[in-house]
């Protein structure tokens, strides 16, 4: 299971998702002290969210099970493979949601600024390193089960 390079993909794609969690995504521009993160703005120094975006953490976690799953369901290739195009997409589904969330939500009105941006930081480059190990693992996964069925044809 270990041994085999779509687990690392899966499992480093896993640890990234995981610290996603945690990372600043940006600030709001004019507005330094309050911060976005994916489960939602709160200002520097507090506790509490102020308007909270769990929808979008809560996708993030469902990711995190997909691949957890995917990893230990490495028997069945096919339902493997169906798992992390799923994750896949849903990591797709994520960063638009990340990208866009801001500007339709109602934060704007709560911050009561005329012109809202958020000030995106480099940590949201971060988000394409669990594109590229999912996409890595679909491709290693198919290619598996490809020598799987050589060797079956061979006997």
């Amino acid at each position: 299971m270990i041994q085999r390079v779509q687990t690392i993909y899966l499992l480093i794609s896993l640890m990234s998702c995981f610290i996603l969690l945690y990372i600043p995504m940006g600030t709001v521009a004019g507005h330094g002290e309050i911060s976005y993160y994916l489960n939602g703005f709160s200002v520097s120094g507090e506790e509490d969210v102020f308007y909270s975006t769990y929808f979008l953490s809560g996708m993030l976690v469902v990711i995190m099970l997909l691949q957890a799953i995917s990893v230990f369901d490495f028997k069945n290739r096919k339902r493997q493979v169906i798992l992390v195009q799923i994750s896949l997409i849903l990591l797709l589904g994520l960063t638009v949601g990340i990208l866009m969330y801001p500007d339709i939500s109602e934060v704007p009105v709560q911050i009561s600024s005329d012109e809202f941006k958020i000030d995106y930081n480099w940590w949201i480059l971060f988000m394409i390193l669990p594109w590229v190990l999912t996409y890595l693992a679909i491709r290693a996964i198919k290619r598996d089960e490809a020598l799987v069925r050589s060797t079956e044809r061979m006997r």
